[in-house]
Protein backbone atom coordinates (compact mmCIF):
# COMPACT_ATOMS: atom_id res chain seq x y z
CA UNK A 1 0.00 0.00 0.00
CA UNK A 2 2.80 2.41 0.86
CA UNK A 3 4.45 1.60 -2.45
CA UNK A 4 1.26 2.36 -4.38
CA UNK A 5 0.87 5.63 -2.52
CA UNK A 6 4.48 6.55 -3.29
CA UNK A 7 3.96 5.73 -6.97
CA UNK A 8 0.86 7.92 -7.05
CA UNK A 9 2.75 10.76 -5.41
CA UNK A 10 5.52 10.40 -7.99
CA UNK A 11 2.99 10.44 -10.83
CA UNK A 12 1.30 13.51 -9.35
CA UNK A 13 4.66 15.25 -9.03
CA UNK A 14 5.58 14.40 -12.61
CA UNK A 15 2.20 15.58 -13.88
CA UNK A 16 2.52 18.77 -11.87
CA UNK A 17 5.96 19.44 -13.32
CA UNK A 18 4.68 18.80 -16.85
CA UNK A 19 1.75 21.15 -16.25
CA UNK A 20 4.07 23.85 -14.94
CA UNK A 21 6.27 23.48 -18.02
CA UNK A 22 3.26 23.61 -20.36
CA UNK A 23 1.95 26.75 -18.65
CA UNK A 24 5.34 28.41 -19.07
CA UNK A 25 5.37 27.48 -22.77
CA UNK A 26 1.87 28.89 -23.25
CA UNK A 27 2.85 32.12 -21.50
CA UNK A 28 5.93 32.44 -23.72
CA UNK A 29 3.86 31.77 -26.84
CA UNK A 30 1.29 34.40 -25.82
CA UNK A 31 4.03 36.92 -25.14
CA UNK A 32 5.60 36.23 -28.53
CA UNK A 33 2.21 36.50 -30.25
CA UNK A 34 1.60 39.87 -28.59
CA UNK A 35 5.03 41.08 -29.73
CA UNK A 36 4.33 39.94 -33.29
CA UNK A 37 0.95 41.69 -33.28
CA UNK A 38 2.56 44.92 -32.07
CA UNK A 39 5.26 44.62 -34.71
CA UNK A 40 2.66 44.08 -37.45
CA UNK A 41 0.72 47.11 -36.24
CA UNK A 42 3.83 49.29 -36.29
CA UNK A 43 4.67 48.00 -39.77
CA UNK A 44 1.19 48.84 -41.04
CA UNK A 45 1.43 52.35 -39.57
CA UNK A 46 4.85 52.87 -41.13
CA UNK A 47 3.62 51.74 -44.55
CA UNK A 48 0.55 53.98 -44.31
CA UNK A 49 2.73 56.96 -43.35
CA UNK A 50 5.10 56.24 -46.24
CA UNK A 51 2.25 56.04 -48.74
CA UNK A 52 0.76 59.27 -47.42
CA UNK A 53 4.11 61.08 -47.74
CA UNK A 54 4.57 59.65 -51.24
CA UNK A 55 1.13 60.82 -52.31
CA UNK A 56 1.75 64.28 -50.85
CA UNK A 57 4.96 64.50 -52.91
CA UNK A 58 3.03 63.61 -56.09
CA UNK A 59 0.34 66.19 -55.38
CA UNK A 60 2.78 69.05 -54.82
Amino acid sequence: MAETRRELQERIAATSAALKKAKAEVAAARKRQKQLEELAEKKEKAIAAFIERWQNKDIS
